[in-house]
């Protein structure tokens, strides 16, 4: 089964936040992303893609965790972890903006389950993006519409524009 990829920029001047969130960055390493990604995601099945399933995957998301520009940031609410966000400077993103530097990518983003719906996501990605913005001029992230059908519109209330979207095939793998 395909699904599609839906990506999105966003440069200062548009950037609408929202009430800023509590975020606390930690040392940016894999198995403590891979930890709060599998409690993020296994609703959504993010722990069945290729992605964090295949050596030469798992080695270039490694990677990602040792370059200058890697960030893991995640979201509390009092004593509670709730969510996460991992971002990154990319390279190879400049050439999708025409830019020589200055875009990071949101990497992964995501609540945990019991948090859902609760109307707290927005302010923490407004944290996010706020640090972000303190190190590059351009944020990039893509969405898939297999992951919450609100996702696109509520990034656009942010001030994301989609750029395009493109359909992929199926990347799970059998578990």
């Amino acid at each position: 089964m395909s699904y599609t990829k839906i990506h999105l920029k966003l440069e200062e001047k548009n950037f609408k936040p929202a009430p800023w969130g509590a975020i606390s960055e930690e040392q940016a390493n894999y198995d403590r992303f891979y930890e709060l990604m599998k409690r993020v995601g296994e609703g959504s099945n993010w722990h069945r893609r290729k992605m964090f399933n295949e050596a030469a995957s798992i080695n270039r998301l490694k990677e990602l965790f040792i370059k200058p520009g890697a960030h893991l940031w995640v979201f509390r609410q009092g004593e509670n972890d709730v969510g996460f966000c991992q971002a990154a400077n990319v390279e190879d993103l400049s050439t999708l903006f025409n830019k020589q530097s200055g875009v990071g990518e949101i990497f992964k983003i995501g609540m945990f389950p019991e948090y859902v719906g609760k109307g707290l996501a927005a302010g923490y990605v407004s944290s996010v993006v706020w640090e972000l913005f303190k190190e590059f001029q351009t944020i990039y992230l893509n969405t898939r519409d297999t992951n919450s059908v609100n996702s696109v519109p509520f990034y656009e209330r942010l001030g994301f524009e989609v750029l395009n979207k493109q359909v992929c095939p199926d990347d799970y793998v059998s578990l």
